[in-house]
């Protein structure tokens, strides 16, 4: 019990200081900040889930549990939302750049839907 809550606190005290870390690379800090708020939108339903149990001192885990599944889901929305193609052109110039690849659900087919995986590979800017 006493573990989980030193992992749990530092974990929340290396969040706090994510943003002055990873500040000169945009796409970085816009992951770590992504897991960052959802480490804590996973400690809150952690913490609302222990509410419901008979003993909640006994089920600290639940907030540990929260946190990382936070983490992972805010981490796998932050790479998301920052996904590039894999060549840029701006200004007549040709950037390249490591593309992502994304996953959508595709809910057009009848019966249980598809994910469809996509790769940008090029973008071209005004």
């Amino acid at each position: 019990m006493k573990a989980s809550l030193t992992i749990l606190l530092s974990s929340l005290l290396l969040f706090t200081f994510v943003g002055q870390v990873w500040a000169q690379q945009d796409s970085m800090k816009t992951v770590f900040q992504d897991a960052g708020f959802g480490a804590l939108a996973g400690l809150l339903v952690g913490g609302a889930l222990m509410v419901f149990t008979e003993k909640p001192g006994h089920h600290l885990d639940y907030l540990a549990y929260g946190a990382a599944t936070g983490v992972l889901a805010g981490t796998a929305f932050g790479i998301y939302s920052v996904s590039r193609p894999l060549f840029l052109v701006e200004r007549g110039k040709v950037h390249g750049q490591t593309p992502l690849l994304k996953a959508e659900m595709d809910e057009s087919t009848k019966g249980t839907p598809q994910v469809r995986y996509s790769l940008a590979l090029m973008e071209y800017r005004f």
